[in-house]
């Protein structure tokens, strides 16, 4: 037979397991908080591009690949977007290959964010082959773009000899579906004259690329 004494007791032991119960809540959500990511990613540790493509480093392909990514809660790269090119394909597949599904942080509870990573081919002890100023065809098409100007559009690579001539078909890297804009690229490409690069003191045949947009 339960008493007043007995209900009270009953009700404050309800109460005290209710107060435990609200605050274990309260804790376990503290726990699982998503915390930012680190502001420093190690690219080339958690998603390596692995040694120099010897097919690029024989037709003397350098440059820097600007990639875009979106970083899931787990670390994880969720998507990704070329932001701009190295200049040429061959590179930039390899970085896209690498940070496709890349776990880029470690394992974890994130708040998603985007990051931007850049990967680098450069050749030591060496001077690339240089555009010469304004030797470049004008075009009512297109115009070459700022050195510090974002975005991929047309990218054309050709091989330039020691002499700094061009000695190749320049050759469509990226384009942005419009024939005639890329095929003025190309032509202009093939008309612009350069310095050729230089290695251990000499002159060397090596690639180059351009980087177009529309008008």
């Amino acid at each position: 037979m339960f008493t007043a004494s007995t209900t009270i007791a009953l009700t404050a032991l309800l109460s005290g397991l209710t107060s435990l119960v609200a605050q274990a809540h309260e804790q376990s959500e503290a726990i699982v908080t998503p915390a930012n990511l680190p502001s420093q990613l190690n690219i080339e540790k958690y998603c390596p591009i692995g040694p120099y493509p010897k097919k690029a480093r024989e037709a003397g392909m350098s440059g820097s690949a600007t990639l875009k990514l979106a970083i899931g809660a787990s670390g994880k790269v969720e998507t990704y977007e070329l932001a701009r090119s190295s200049g040429w394909k061959l590179l930039d597949t390899i970085a896209m290959q690498a940070v496709d599904g890349c776990q880029a942080y470690p394992q974890g509870n994130y708040t998603p964010a985007s990051k931007t990573i850049n990967y680098n081919w450069k050749f030591s002890g060496s001077r690339e082959v240089q555009l010469k100023a304004n030797t470049c065809p004008e075009s009512d098409l297109v115009r070459l773009a700022q050195e510090n100007e974002q975005g991929v559009g047309i990218v054309v690579g050709t091989y330039v000899n020691p002499q700094g001539v061009p000695s190749q078909q320049p050759l469509l890297q990226w384009g942005v579906g419009d024939v005639s804009a890329e095929d003025e690229a190309l032509r202009i490409a093939k008309n612009c004259q350069f310095d050729p690069a230089v290695s251990q003191g000499r002159t060397v045949g090596s690639g180059v690329s351009l980087r177009f947009f529309r008008k």
